[in-house]
């Protein structure tokens, strides 16, 4: 009697421990069903795009969207989607795409743009849903250049990350992405009476380290960036990118140089006007400039530089005139910077 007590005992306790499991498991199951869903189309475009008039005209391929990337994660920190879309051709900006989710919650999402390019130092696709989401690497990714020569390739990296409440119902978003590159371009024009010569072009104190995902702080009222994080400590890690050509200059011409992409940076040490300089190498000869409107190189930067060689005797004089705008094409002419 007393080992059947014994029996009925242990069973008695395994009884209710399945008990207690299913009712947590129910527990579980009905605070699940409780989340409505609702659907979240999220539309993304260029940072060009804002604020652009008709006149506006697109960047060449290279430098808008190939394919876009997203990644949406619930307020618990769990990935609750990851999705890559590919677009058949590269396009400025991409209409709704849509996800079903989990309503009435915060959500982050971080959007990876042209994920295929060189310089990104992650695969995206092993993020899988389900899983919590590493938004602590994923926001100190970096850019990183190892040579004086390297820049980015393209089609250009771009990103975005936000932070938003789903509501209750389906909520329609767009969102702004940001190429990680700086661009620079270079117009330089022959006057003098002989041909010229060029080997090199220096772009002084570009960041050898820029964020993967932009970590702006300020805009300006025409939403280009004012303010904005950077990975280098103070001035440390900038360093002298150099480029070697072989371009000859006739008489009277203009030449284009191939856009340069590079991280983006804020080196001060030089003071106003001279924190960023160049120099071109022709005839042998080094000629330098600082590039006086230049005081920061927030990310979707383009930096057009026009150069004219003038005789003077026998010898050459420059004009440098450097524009800086937020980023959108420029209409480049021979004769430009004359």
């Amino acid at each position: 009697m007393r080992f059947i007590a014994f029996i009925s005992s242990r069973l008695r306790m395994a009884i209710t421990t399945i008990l207690i499991g299913m009712m947590a498991v129910s527990c579980i199951m009905d605070d699940f069903e409780t989340d409505s869903e609702a659907m979240l189309e999220i539309g993304v475009s260029l940072s060009d795009l804002k604020g652009q008039t008709k006149a506006y005209a697109d960047p060449v391929e290279g430098e808008t969207m190939k394919t876009v990337r997203f990644i949406i994660v619930r307020e618990n920190g769990y990935v609750e989607h990851n999705r890559k879309v590919d677009l058949e051709v590269a396009s400025s900006s991409l209409q709704e795409v849509s996800f079903k989710v989990v309503a009435n919650e915060m959500k982050s999402v971080w959007i990876v743009a042209n994920e295929e390019n060189s310089m990104v130092p992650l695969d995206f696709g092993k993020i899988a849903p389900g899983a919590p989401c590493p938004s602590d690497f994923l926001r100190e990714s970096l850019i990183t250049f190892n040579s004086a020569d390297e820049q980015m390739d393209i089609p250009l990296p771009m990103t975005s990350y936000e932070e938003f409440r789903m509501p209750s119902t389906d909520h329609q978003k767009s969102i702004l992405v940001y190429r990680a590159a700086t661009k620079f371009t270079f117009l330089i024009t022959n006057q003098t009476t002989v041909p010229l010569y060029l080997t090199r072009v220096n772009i002084n104190k570009a960041a050898r380290k820029g964020y993967l995902f932009p970590r702006i702080k300020a805009f300006d009222e025409s939403s280009g960036i004012t303010d904005f994080k950077v990975p280098t400590v103070d001035n440390n890690e900038y360093y002298t990118f150099s480029k070697e050509y072989k371009i000859t200059l006739g008489q009277g011409s203009t030449s284009i140089l191939d856009p340069i992409y590079l991280n983006e940076g804020r080196f001060t040490g030089g003071g106003a006007g001279k924190n960023y300089a160049i120099s071109v190498t022709v005839n042998g000869l080094e000629f330098s400039g600082d590039l006086t409107e230049l005081d920061l190189l927030p990310r979707n930067t383009h930096t057009v530089v026009n150069i004219t060689f003038k005789q003077d005797g026998s010898s050459f004089n420059l004009d440098w005139k450097v524009t800086v705008l937020p980023y959108s094409e420029v209409v480049l002419k021979p004769g430009f910077g004359q």
